[in-house]
């Protein structure tokens, strides 16, 4: 793999990481998301993976083991070492997609919007709550029927610092 290749797969790992461990709020989040999680985890059409703080610990273990010491995965690392729980719900294709996400925008309309993008119709928003200088619980909603929830806190400035490193 020539080197150019290995930098843009190192910039999307990271982005992939980021996104799927600072995204959430498992558990944790408004307790109406929290309730509906609850609610519907056990429908056959929607998939539920969650993730404890063991599991976290483990993942970090194995993905610090795994980057060969490469300096932008264990900074990574160290970002999202306050990240203790991760939750995603898929009811893309579920029966009650319409009456589901119908309850989560509500319940989501008293948290901040951190980020939103828009692109052919499928809209991305990314909630949580930033003090300025920590950004904690997040929760990254799709227009197709997609949650993940993390709970715990990332420091903005390193994140920053992180995604603008060549």
């Amino acid at each position: 793999m020539k080197t150019g290749q290995m930098k843009t797969m190192k910039k999307l790992f990271v982005t992939l990481v980021l996104t799927l461990q600072m995204v959430g709020c498992a558990m944790a989040g408004p307790a109406g998301i929290q309730n509906l999680v609850s609610q519907y985890r056990y429908r056959e059409d929607v998939d539920v993976i969650s993730v404890g703080p063991m599991g976290m610990s483990l993942l970090r273990m194995v993905a610090g083991a795994s980057s060969g010491l490469d300096r932008e995965v264990l900074d990574l690392l160290r970002v999202t070492r306050d990240i203790r729980r991760i939750t995603i719900v898929d009811f893309e294709d579920s029966a009650v997609r319409d009456h589901l996400a119908g309850k989560i925008e509500r319940e989501l309309e008293g948290m901040e919007l951190i980020m939103e993008a828009k692109d052919d119709g499928e809209r991305v928003q990314i909630f949580g709550h930033d003090d300025g200088k920590t950004i904690r619980d997040f929760i990254l909603y799709t227009s197709d029927g997609t949650l993940i929830m993390t709970r715990g806190k990332v420091d903005a400035d390193k994140i920053i610092a992180l995604m603008s490193k060549d």
